[in-house]
């Protein structure tokens, strides 16, 4: 009997051994999931592993042009890092952090002159817009792409990826020497000699440009012509002009407009249209004196004693009319009045109450019916 429950015992130890065995087995067999997250895009890629084992920068991390590769994390942020040395025993994910190449950019040609270029650029950067740099008595002909000076380079864009070479041009200017008159016309339109200016001038300059594009301002003038002698400019401004817009508020339409009106003038404003059943309550035909463009609103108030008639107007049975009995009522100009229906006597009447708007002039009338009962 004793051997029996031996053996029972050894049997049952021996299919929990082998139970154990194989469950380990099994976990130790079983595919483990890591997901791979990259900074470049957001790309996202799977990878099954059917054991456990250290992590492999080299089987999770790609190749991005522009990119170079910074680190590997467990968390979004790029916070908790992991090499190596990280032991993978279960489904994990993996975020792979890239950061921009930096590229430069080197200048020739402009030694000891300021460039407000920038030296470097990397993906991320916007469409690099170049600037021109100033040398001294020469012309600055733009940024070519290498040493012969033949194609030029007013862009760069950040998709290059490669640093670059881009090389100054400049050519040598001659000048003339003017004495430059400068005339400022008046409010009559005369022109008055303001001051005189000795300017060198690159000789292959487009004299009327020079001003016309307002590298001499003057406040309340805009340039007008220019007269060319030997050695003498006389430059000639003209005042800025502006325009009065005068808008009725009853009606919001413009109903005058002043145009031309030169800086400085005094303006007399014309006498305005009345309308019938409104006040004047804002308005100046007074003196103005014109600076810059200008709105004039004319403000009126309804009047609140117009006078309107109601008739009211009795039917007989084949509808002609028996009599009239009118009345006269007063209300604000442009006001809905309510007009309501009498009791009278063997007559009744039909509907609700009737709704009109005052005029203004005066000449409002309201009929109202009533048939025989």
């Amino acid at each position: 009997m004793k051997s029996k429950v031996t053996l029972s015992v050894l049997i049952a130890i021996t299919l929990a051994l082998i139970i154990t065995i194989l469950a380990l087995i099994i976990k130790a067999s079983r595919n483990i999931s890591v997901k791979v997250v990259s900074s470049v895009n957001s790309e996202i890629a799977y990878y099954n592993l059917n054991k456990y084992e250290n992590y492999n920068e080299v089987t999770y991390v790609k190749d991005y042009d522009g990119y170079t590769y910074e680190g590997s994390y467990l968390d979004p942020n790029f916070k908790e890092s992991i090499d190596s040395s990280y032991f993978i025993k279960g489904d994990v994910t993996v975020f792979i952090h890239y950061v921009f190449n930096e590229y430069q950019i080197f200048y020739h040609n402009v030694d000891g002159l300021v460039n407000n270029n920038p030296t470097s650029y990397t993906l991320n950067s916007p469409t690099i817009e170049l600037l021109d740099v100033t040398k001294g008595k020469y012309k600055f002909l733009g940024w070519f792409d290498n040493d012969d000076l033949v194609s030029r380079v007013l862009i760069i864009d950040t998709n290059a990826k490669q640093d670059i070479n881009l090389y100054a041009k400049f050519s040598l200017v001659t000048y003339d020497t003017y004495n430059i008159n400068i005339y400022l016309q008046d409010r009559y339109g005369l022109y008055e000699k303001d001051t005189t200016i000795i300017l060198d001038i690159d000789s292959n300059q487009v004299l009327s440009s020079l001003f016309d594009d307002s590298i001499y301002y003057y406040e309340n003038y805009h340039y007008s012509h220019i007269s060319i002698g030997l050695d003498h400019l006389n430059v000639y401004y003209d005042l800025d002009t502006y325009t009065i817009t005068i808008i009725d508020s009853i009606t919001s339409t413009v109903v005058n407009t002043i145009s031309d009106i030169v800086y400085g003038s005094t303006v007399i404003l014309p006498a305005i249209v009345e309308i019938p059943g409104y006040s004047l309550s804002y308005y100046t035909d007074n003196a103005l004196f014109i600076v810059s463009d200008t709105i004039i609103y004319i403000n009126r108030e309804p009047l609140s004693n117009i006078a309107y008639t109601i008739n009211h107007i009795t039917l007989d049975a084949n509808g002609l009319e028996v009599d009239v009995i009118s009345e006269i009522q007063y209300g604000v100009a442009g006001s809905t009045a309510v007009i309501g229906y009498k009791e009278i006597a063997g007559y009744t009447h039909e509907g609700g109450m009737i709704y009109v708007i005052i005029s203004g002039n005066g000449t409002t009338v309201v009929n109202v019916y009533y048939k025989e009962a």
